[in-house]
């Protein structure tokens, strides 16, 4: 399949694209249903979740493939010829609470009464995330925070995010409004169900200030002294 192509899935989403669309079928029951789809090139998964009527959108410029037979879907942003992903086209996932941007993302589905649900979401590589928080107990507005990780778990069902660096390296958060700093082998970020409280834990030997060269880090990343 060709150009402008849109497929809609129960529990997994509406994929979108408008480069070429490769499905592959099998046949259960004397019925056919695809086992894959497979894109290349800028494509779009959108998912809205039905119990929070919340949507999250997932865009990817390299390979995607949805695999009904494993339950899950994979994303891979574009490499140049020297194998580094290219510059601005990492895989970008989106929704009201913030966005990130990774090399990879992969989504993990079970089925549950009948029905296919996300029950984890995987994002690895390079991982820069704008986290929206309230500013202030009982305060609706909204601030920022920087997060800068080499691998993210998220849990749909709990609202739970683990940040995660690589031996060697550290999670880096900041919330210039709050006046907060932490630096951390690992973060766990849990939100409550209504989204207006969050509980954030530190894993492993944990600092509450930037040592030299971790403020920059975040800077070469993001436009920090831009208003949110």
């Amino acid at each position: 399949m060709n150009g402008n192509i849109e497929v809609a899935q129960a529990g997994i989403g509406r994929l979108q694209t408008d480069k070429e669309l490769t499905a592959v079928l099998d046949a259960a029951e004397g019925k056919k249903r695809v086992r894959t789809l497979e894109a290349q090139g800028e494509s779009a998964l959108t998912y809205i979740d039905p119990e929070h009527a919340l949507g999250h959108t997932l865009k990817c410029y390299g390979r995607i493939k949805v695999d009904h037979a494993k339950m899950e879907s994979q994303f891979h942003s574009p490499k140049d010829a020297e194998g580094k992903i290219i510059d601005g086209l990492q895989v970008y996932f989106q929704d009201d609470k913030g966005d990130v941007h990774a090399d990879r993302a992969f989504i993990k589905y079970e089925e549950a009464d009948g029905k296919l649900a996300p029950v984890r979401v995987v994002l690895e590589g390079n991982v820069k995330i704008v986290n929206k928080v309230a500013k202030a107990k009982g305060d609706p507005a909204l601030t920022q925070q920087y997060i800068l990780a080499d691998r993210v778990d998220f849990i749909p069902g709990t609202k739970e995010m683990i940040f995660k660096a690589e031996k060697g390296r550290r999670v880096l958060l900041y919330d210039k409004y709050n006046n907060i700093e932490v630096s951390a082998p690992s973060l766990k970020l849990i939100r409550d169900q209504a989204a207006t409280k969050e509980t954030l834990q530190g894993i492993g030997g944990v600092r509450l200030n930037f040592v030299e060269g971790e403020l920059d880090q975040l800077r070469r990343r993001f436009l920090l002294d831009k208003k949110p």
